[in-house]
């Protein structure tokens, strides 16, 4: 069995050491937001990576290409969900976003963040990402799969009552 060295990137961040990450402006639903990052390095291999944003005041949509695990440094967010539940963060909460999710940010002021992406997604959930009719079928199989295991489970109780009759 191999061994590896841990890798360890600095997330301290100096107010020059942070670059422009300018946010589509497509996505952008109120105010200027002003967003900055650097990249942190971690695997070599390009399975995960890692930045260190921060963003100021505004409000916009956040469409997450891969799944993503963020740790809140500083300030706050008013994160809303597609199903319109409303998630405030602040300091020292996690939050993962799936790869695929579209999130409402709400930033009264500033948030920094470690942000920790992973672009590996399964082979099923990138087509239903990319092609609608895929996203159908998925969810399609999905919901005849778990019809298919009612109606065993139902199976099984009825031939179990019907057993408890005989006797």
């Amino acid at each position: 069995m191999s061994w590896k060295a841990p890798v360890i990137a600095r997330s301290i961040a100096t107010a020059d050491d942070l670059t422009p990450a300018p946010i589509d402006p497509s996505w952008i639903i109120e105010g200027a937001p002003q967003a900055r990052s650097r990249p942190l390095s971690l695997a070599t291999d390009g399975t995960i990576g890692a930045s260190l944003w921060d963003c100021t005041a505004g409000r916009f949509e956040w469409r997450y290409g891969g799944d993503e695990l963020i740790h809140i440094l500083e300030g706050e967010a008013e994160l809303t969900s597609p199903s319109g539940a409303v998630t405030i963060v602040r300091r020292g909460d996690i939050v993962h976003f799936p790869s695929g999710q579209r999130v409402r940010w709400h930033i009264p002021a500033y948030v920094k963040k470690v942000a920790i992406q992973s672009d590996r997604v399964s082979l099923p959930r990138r087509l239903a990402q990319r092609v609608p009719l895929a996203r159908r079928v998925v969810h399609m199989i999905r919901a005849a799969r778990a019809r298919s295991w009612a109606l065993v489970a139902g199976g099984f109780e009825v031939a179990s009552e019907l057993a408890l009759l005989a006797l």
